[in-house]
């Protein structure tokens, strides 16, 4: 499903934020799901010093992070995010001598 499209959104991505994400294994269905589901939700956090949002969503064990640009109907991405979750589990064993 192309969310932005939906939308009647143009997603422009820049080529080094290209490069950025195929580096870091970042898809672009992420990107266009965190974007799209800061606009529906409105849940997203706006710099009125640059005009720029910031959008996070996690999906599974990945919390992505998106700074872009609404210009109208398009959409231009400025950098992107990804921080993976890992839960570890620590066993101790005590070895107390008993009085």
């Amino acid at each position: 499903m192309d969310y932005i499209k939906d939308m009647n959104y143009k997603l422009n991505i820049p080529k080094d934020v290209v490069n950025y994400m195929k580096e870091k294994y970042i898809l672009e269905d992420h990107v266009k799901k965190v974007i799209y589901y800061s606009i529906k939700t409105k849940e997203r956090f706006f710099n009125p010093f640059t005009l720029q949002y910031v959008a996070r969503l996690k999906l599974d064990n990945i919390a992505y992070w998106v700074r872009y640009e609404d210009l109208g109907k398009e959409i231009c991405v400025k950098s992107v995010i990804a921080v993976e979750w890992k839960l570890m589990y620590y066993s101790w064993s005590y070895n107390l001598p008993i009085n």
